[in-house]
């Protein structure tokens, strides 16, 4: 069960604070929690369009969730995949992540609701990183990619 009084004080936090002051604090919220059920889903609740239009983000963000593309369709390819890949691709997507939120120069509305779309994304990576289950890794392997696919479906440069 989702605990909202967390969300709430993660909301909260997102809303007064830039990406680069975050990297900690979002690191710690999304860490030692497994990946709830509830985050494996295609959609995620609350990422809306700016009035019909994709939101603006700036070139780091879109870079850094390019490459995260890019490496989780690479990734998609190999056949003989072992746990260990699973948590290998996690620690990579992990140094990504680490990246984007460093560079991230987003700010406003926009800002908030990538938020939104990398909260879920942060948790998925964290826990394909820990998974000590072939089958559970590639489901949360398969959410990742469909997580990043929503930020060409909400986002633009």
């Amino acid at each position: 069960m989702i605990n909202i009084k967390k969300i709430s004080r993660i909301a909260i936090l997102l809303l007064t604070v830039s990406c680069s002051e975050q990297i900690d604090s979002i690191n710690d919220n999304a860490t030692n929690e497994y990946i709830p059920e509830t985050y494996l889903e295609y959609s995620i609740k609350g990422l809306t369009l700016n009035n019909g239009e994709k939101w603006r983000s700036g070139k780091e963000t879109n870079s850094g969730l390019k490459k995260m593309l890019d490496l989780s369709r690479a990734f998609n390819y190999n056949s003989t995949l072992m746990l260990a890949d699973y948590n290998e691709f996690g620690n990579h997507m992990d140094e990504i992540k680490t990246d984007i939120l460093r560079k991230c120069t987003m700010t406003g509305i926009g800002h908030d609701h990538l938020h939104i779309l990398l909260i879920p994304l942060i948790r998925k990576i964290n826990g394909i990183k820990e998974v000590e289950d072939l089958e559970k890794a590639n489901e949360i392997y398969t959410n990742i990619e469909l997580n990043i696919e929503l930020y060409d479906d909400d986002f633009k440069i």
